[in-house]
């Protein structure tokens, strides 16, 4: 291990660093070239093609929703529900609307413009995760208090597998370009600060790369965490100064989250994604927990992705690994933090995680703060601890940074294109039942509402502009029972309830309890709560149709063996359990 570490230390002094992170950065992330659509892949293509779609700049890809007035919601969400774009149990209020603008330019750069196959979309990605890594080497070697180390910092960034996700997936590009810009935000405001410059262009730029980050992604907020903890730690001016040297950014924040809210965007009516400038208290409230699954895997593990795994009832036990994954990297961190570098890439890293807490916690949203946390553990390696429990320690941070997570980088660069090839499978089951654009395809359960609803959405719109309307019965693969109680109508009770999956919480917050008896109408289907848990979520629900359920045009299928096969529905006073040990 000492000899790794001596490896890793006379690379990070070359003078070629950057460019040798570079090169690791993208052989290691190359795979992700033949990674192909995955899920909103499809989608962002679709828009940016639609013939019908206004002209590409007035287009913000994630943010269609936020020209619906908010009177008109419950009829679009209806609309949405009506077709299987989104789950029968979504929020009537429900609108998860992004402005990411320049990120959106980039998408019509491959797909209307360029018209490229999805390789030379990836090949775009990693161009943007080739400037991610400059800009990372930028703010190292600005801030680190060695060579060395600000050489290792950029090696540990470049190969880190959290980025894995977001590098290979096309939709989450949003991600690189916040970084690019965010990072470069910070070491132009050092520059100005630290090297005394005085010209226009160097006053104006913290504010501009901040601006670009903004609109690049709502997560280049986290680079205000970075440019906050400068002020705050390296900032040598007295503190008046410093205010009035912060408020160019901080007013370009605040312009931007004033834009953002009045154009339309944000969340509202979702249990994941919580919008701190909607509902901060909320926001506060899940932010407790998110931080500490997001710190715990920036630095060691589990990846904060496992959280998303188990339901809600489960985070004390998982809160405790997190804790203790924190409190360890704080007090290896405890000698160095006199320094004031240490000190700023400490504070900045964990206020860069305070934004990406507005969703639920994956690695994929890692990208910026992670600059920080490398810092931090090159100044650790750096240092040689003499102390054995500290040297134990940081060993143990080596080899999770320096030895696991370049070996399982091209493996996590992959992630979306192991879910494509699930929902691939299940797609064209799926459809393979559809006879005509007249039938309803009515699928009794799937892995979870959002996979459910991606069986239609990631269908090819050229191949076939006329998808049947579909509804997932049940987001679980949990088992289910569906039990016929008259020729038009089936109860439906899921093991443990609708919500136990973490991404079917996305459509409808636990907060928003239903009541036994109320009723919720879709195109041809009554859908009425039964059961509500105290809490008043659904644990048995009955769907009842405008027509006999073995009318030709109902298509009924389960998820069996990685696929959809098809099933009749039970006769009147039988019932059909799927999922679980007895119907998988």
């Amino acid at each position: 291990m000492q000899r790794s570490l001596e490896v890793l230390r006379r690379v990070g002094g070359s003078p070629h660093v950057r460019w040798i992170a570079i090169a690791a950065g993208l052989l290691l992330t190359a795979p992700s070239l033949f990674a192909g659509l995955a899920s909103e892949d499809h989608v962002l293509r679709a828009i940016a093609r639609g013939p019908a779609m206004v002209p590409p700049w007035h287009v913000n890809l994630w943010g269609l929703d936020s020209l619906i007035l908010p009177a008109d919601r419950p009829a679009y969400v209806l609309a949405l529900k009506s077709f299987g774009a989104i789950p029968w149990i979504a929020d009537e209020r429900f609108i998860v609307a992004l402005w990411r603008p320049l990120a959106s330019w980039t998408h019509h750069l491959d797909w209307r413009f360029a018209g490229a196959p999805p390789w030379v979309a990836h090949l775009h990605s990693l161009a943007w995760y080739a400037g991610a890594i400059a800009a990372a080497a930028s703010a190292h070697r600005r801030f680190a208090s060695t060579a060395v180390v600000a050489g290792v910092a950029t090696l540990l960034f470049a190969v880190d597998d959290a980025h894995g996700h977001a590098v290979g997936w096309i939709a989450n590009r949003s991600a690189l370009l916040a970084t690019t810009f965010g990072l470069l935000a910070l070491a132009s405001q050092d520059r100005l600060v630290r090297d005394g410059a005085r010209r226009w262009s160097a006053r104006l730029a913290p504010s501009v790369w901040l601006l670009l980050a903004l609109l690049s992604s709502e997560y280049g907020v986290g680079a205000l965490g970075f440019l906050v903890a400068h002020a705050w730690v390296l900032d040598p001016a007295p503190r008046w100064r410093r205010v009035l040297g912060a408020l160019p950014w901080l007013a370009t924040t605040a312009l931007w989250a004033a834009a953002y809210r009045a154009l339309g965007h944000g969340s509202e009516g979702s249990g994941v994604y919580v919008d701190p400038l909607v509902a901060p208290l909320a926001f506060a409230a899940s932010a407790s927990t998110r931080w500490v699954a997001l710190a715990a895997g920036l630095f060691a593990a589990p990846p904060s992705d496992v959280w998303n795994a188990y339901p809600p009832d489960s985070i004390p036990w998982l809160l405790a690994p997190g804790v203790l994954i924190v409190a360890l990297v704080i007090g290896l961190l405890r000698p160095s933090v006199a320094t004031p570098t240490t000190r700023f890439w400490a504070l900045g890293t964990a206020l860069a995680l305070v934004p990406a807490c507005a969703a639920f916690p994956q690695d994929r949203l890692l990208v910026l703060p992670s600059a920080g946390s490398a810092a931090l553990l090159a100044e650790l390696l750096g240092a040689a601890p003499v102390d054995a429990a500290r040297r134990v320690g940081a060993w143990l941070l080596f080899a999770v940074h320096a030895v696991v997570a370049p070996a399982a980088l091209p493996w996590r660069s992959l992630t979306m294109h192991r879910y494509e090839r699930d929902l691939a499978a299940a797609r064209e089951s799926a459809l393979a039942l559809v006879r005509t654009p007249r039938d309803h395809l009515l699928l009794v359960n799937a892995p979870d509402w959002y996979f459910g609803s991606h069986v239609l959405l990631s269908r090819d719109p050229e191949g076939d502009p006329t998808p049947p309307r579909t509804l997932v019965l049940a987001g679980t693969l949990r088992r289910t029972e569906v039990t016929r109680v008259d020729v038009n109508s089936v109860v439906v009770r899921p093991e443990g309830g609708f919500f136990l999956e973490t991404f079917n919480r996305i459509y409808r917050a636990l907060s928003a309890p239903v009541a036994a008896g109320q009723s919720i109408y879709v195109p041809g289907l009554q859908i009425t709560f039964l059961e509500t848990s105290p809490e008043g979520q659904p644990l048995a629900v009955r769907f009842r149709a405008d027509r006999r359920l073995e009318a030709p045009t109902l298509r009924w299928a389960r998820w069996e063996g990685g696929r959809y096969v098809e099933v009749q529905p039970p006769a009147v006073g039988e019932t059909l359990v799927v999922g679980g040990e007895g119907g998988r």
